[in-house]
C-alpha cells in the first residue's frame, strides 16, 4: 500500500473520551497489521499509547488486513469499541441498584477506633465494602437470578461519592475566648544549621492563641524537655502573658502516656505550667481537630516561612547558629501576622492587640527557669537526703509518693500539684532544713546538737559560768567522736545549775576537784553524777544571756530557715565583759594567733642575723 495513502491522524483524532474517526481507524489497524508500535508513531502520527494500544488490539481480535478490508469503516468501529458498548447489550435489563446508605453506614462501623497503625491499615476499603455489601449481599445475588444485573463497580463507587458529597456532615466550629489557652505543635520539616562547625538539624515549635490566631514560632535544638519548656516560657514572654490553659499534642517532652481522656503530663513540664499558673491539656491520639487551629499555622508556617528559609539555605546560604536561625525567621513570621484575615480585614496582630493581650495574666515572676524532677517515697524518718543535706516533711507524708523539684537555689516538694514544702538548696551542707511541727520535738534536739560551727557559743556559755568549765569544754570539743554527742554532753553538763547565777561557782568548783583528782579527762557523767550527788536550792538571779531553753530555740531557729548560724544575742553589757575574759577563755583560735605572731618575729630576727 503506498505510504502516501497515509496520512498523519493527529489532527483528525477526538479529545480524551472520545472515539476516533472510523475512517482514520480502520487505516490506524490496517497499518498496525504489519507494523511496530514505534513505526505507527511516526507514519501515522498517533501517540504512544493510542499506537499500542492499537497493535494489542489487532493481536486481541485477531486481524488482519484481509478481514479489515472486507469490514466497513462502521464495523471496524464497532467492534474495536465492542468492551466500551457492552453496556448497551444490558440496557433493556433491569439494573440492581445499591444500597447507598447501607454501604456508608458499613463503611462508617468499620472505620478503626483505636490508634494501632496496623488497625488502620487492615481496615475495610470502599471497594472491599462495595463487594461483600452490594455484590455479595444475599437480597442482590437473589436478585441477579431473576434476571436483574449488577452494575458495574466503578459505577457503584461512583454512585457512593456522589452520595456522600450530597450528604456532608457540617462542621463543628469551636468558639474560642481570649487569653483562654494556647496551643502548641512541631513543624515536620527540620531545617539545617552549624554549631561548632558541624550540622545540626534545628526543629521548629509553633505556639498559637487561638481567640486571635497571633503565633510564636521558635527553632530549638531537639524536642527535649529543657529545649520545649523554655521555647513555651519565651512564647509567654513573647505575648506580655500566660493564657489558663496550654494544649499540648502528645509529644514526648510533655505526655508521659497518652490518653483518650487525658494523658499523663510529664512532671517536669507540669512543674513549667505551674509555675506561670496555667493548666495543662493534652489531646487524644491521631485527633488533630482537637488543635485544629494550631494544625492550620503549622501548615501556614511551613509552607511559607519555613519554604523561604530552605531555599536561603539551597542557595548557599548559612545559619551558624540557632539565634542566627530564629532571627532569619522572626522578621519573616512578622509579615505573617500583619496580614489580613481573610473575611476579617484585620491581621492577627490587630486581634492579638484588640482583645487577646488585655486578657491574658501576668505571672507572679518571668524569672523561669528548668525545673528537674524526680518521684521519691517519703522514707519512715519524714526526711528526704538530697545532695548530703536532709529536708523534712510532714509527718503525714510517710510512706507517700511525692514529687522533688529542683531548681538552681531551691528544693520544693509536691504531690500531684499542690505544694508541700519549699526549701533553699543546702548542697553539700550536712543537717537539716525543718519547719514548725515538721519534726517531733525528741528529735529535733539530736538535731540542734548535730549543727556545726558551734564550738564559739558553747563556750562562750562555759565562760560565763567558770574558769574551770571553760577548759573543760575546751578539752571536750577538741576531743575525737561523734560531734553531735560530744555537744550533747556539754550542753548537760552547762544545763547542771538551770541558769542561775548563783550556782555557777558551784559548778566550776565541782570540775575544778574532778579535774586535780583525774589523770585523764574527766567525761561527763562523772560531772553529772558529782553535781547530783549534792542537794542545790535553785533560786536566785537567772541568767537571761546562757541558758538551755535559749540554746535551743537558736538552733531551732537554724534549722527552720531563721538564722543561718548559732550564737547567742548578747546585751551589751554581756559583751564587754567576755571581751575583758582571760585569754585562755577564748579557745584555741587565741593560741595559734600567737604561736603565728611569735613565728613571724622568730623568722624576722633570723634574716637579719
Amino acid at each position: 500500500m503506498p505510504r502516501s495513502t497515509y496520512i498523519p491522524v493527529k489532527s483528525r483524532t477526538i479529545g480524551r473520551g472520545k472515539h476516533m474517526d472510523s475512517v482514520v481507524l480502520k487505516k490506524v489497524l490496517l497499518f498496525a497489521c504489519s507494523h511496530r508500535p514505534c513505526e505507527l508513531e511516526k507514519v501515522m502520527g498517533l501517540k504512544h499509547g493510542t499506537a499500542v494500544r492499537a497493535c494489542a488490539k489487532v493481536r486481541e481480535l485477531g486481524l488482519t488486513q484481509e478481514k479489515i478490508g472486507a469490514m466497513t469503516p462502521s464495523q471496524v468501529a464497532g467492534l474495536y469499541y465492542a468492551r466500551k458498548n457492552a453496556a448497551k447489550a444490558t440496557a433493556g435489563q433491569e439494573k440492581i441498584m445499591p444500597d447507598l446508605t447501607l454501604l456508608q453506614e458499613k463503611w462508617q462501623m468499620t472505620r478503626p477506633q483505636g490508634s494501632m497503625p496496623r488497625e488502620r491499615k487492615l481496615a475495610l476499603t470502599m471497594q472491599l465494602i462495595v463487594e461483600k455489601y452490594y455484590f455479595e449481599l444475599p437480597e442482590n445475588v437473589e436478585q441477579q437470578t431473576r434476571g436483574k444485573v449488577f452494575l458495574s463497580q466503578s459505577h457503584v463507587l461512583r454512585l457512593w461519592r456522589a452520595y456522600r458529597r450530597q450528604h456532608v456532615a457540617p462542621a463543628y466550629r469551636v468558639l474560642h475566648e481570649y487569653g483562654k489557652e494556647a496551643e502548641y505543635d512541631f513543624c515536620g520539616v527540620k531545617l539545617r544549621y552549624y554549631r561548632d562547625n558541624k550540622p545540626q538539624e534545628a526543629t521548629v515549635m509553633v505556639g498559637v492563641l487561638p481567640a486571635s490566631g497571633h503565633f510564636y514560632v521558635k527553632a530549638i535544638a531537639d524536642q527535649s524537655l529543657p529545649q520545649v519548656c523554655t521555647a513555651v516560657a519565651d512564647s509567654f514572654r513573647y505575648w506580655g502573658g500566660c493564657p489558663e490553659v496550654i494544649r499540648v499534642d502528645n509529644f514526648k517532652a510533655a505526655v508521659t502516656k497518652a490518653s483518650r481522656y487525658g494523658g499523663e503530663v510529664n512532671a517536669d513540664f507540669a512543674a513549667m505550667a505551674r509555675f506561670f499558673n496555667c493548666e495543662v491539656f493534652t489531646c487524644r491520639t491521631r485527633t488533630p481537630q482537637d488543635k485544629a487551629t494550631v494544625e492550620a499555622v503549622v501548615k501556614y508556617v511551613t509552607r511559607y516561612a519555613l519554604a523561604k528559609a530552605n531555599h536561603y539555605l539551597n542557595e548557599g546560604g548559612r545559619f551558624n547558629s540557632l539565634k542566627e536561625l530564629n532571627d532569619y525567621l522572626k522578621p519573616i513570621t512578622d509579615k505573617m501576622l500583619q496580614r489580613p484575615l481573610r473575611g476579617l480585614k484585620k491581621s492577627r496582630a490587630q486581634l492579638f492587640e484588640e482583645g487577646e493581650r488585655p486578657a491574658l495574666t501576668l505571672p507572679s515572676s518571668w524569672d523561669y527557669r528548668y525545673v528537674t524532677t524526680a518521684a521519691v517515697i517519703v522514707p519512715a524518718d519524714g526526711r528526704i537526703l538530697l545532695h548530703q543535706h536532709c529536708y523534712a516533711l510532714p509527718p503525714q507524708w510517710i510512706r507517700q509518693k511525692i514529687m522533688i523539684e529542683l531548681t538552681s537555689d531551691t528544693v520544693s516538694f509536691t504531690h500531684e500539684g499542690t505544694l508541700i514544702a519549699a526549701y533553699p538548696r543546702q548542697d553539700n551542707r550536712p543537717g537539716l532544713s525543718t519547719k514548725e511541727d515538721y519534726t517531733q520535738k525528741e528529735h529535733l534536739i539530736y538535731d540542734i546538737f548535730s549543727i556545726r560551727n558551734q564550738d564559739s557559743m558553747l563556750l562562750q556559755w562555759a565562760e560565763a559560768v567558770g574558769d574551770d568549765v571553760a577548759a573543760w569544754c575546751r578539752e571536750c570539743l577538741n576531743g575525737r567522736g561523734r560531734y553531735a554527742d560530744t555537744v550533747r554532753r556539754v550542753h548537760a553538763v552547762l544545763s547542771l545549775p538551770k541558769a542561775c547565777i548563783s550556782l555557777y561557782p558551784e559548778l566550776n568548783r565541782r570540775i575544778k576537784e574532778l579535774r586535780s583528782l583525774c589523770l585523764f579527762k574527766v567525761n561527763a557523767g562523772a560531772v553529772v553524777r558529782a553535781w547530783n550527788a549534792a542537794r542545790h536550792n535553785f533560786t536566785g538571779d537567772k541568767d537571761l544571756n546562757f541558758n538551755s531553753e535559749l540554746y535551743f530555740q537558736r538552733g531551732k531557729d537554724v534549722l527552720t530557715g531563721k538564722r543561718e548560724v548559732m550564737g547567742w544575742d548578747l546585751s551589751p553589757k554581756a559583751q564587754h565583759t567576755l571581751s575583758e575574759a582571760p585569754e585562755h577563755r577564748h579557745g584555741s583560735s587565741m593560741y595559734r594567733r600567737r604561736y603565728a605572731a611569735l613565728k613571724a618575729a622568730l623568722n624576722t630576727v633570723t634574716v637579719n642575723n
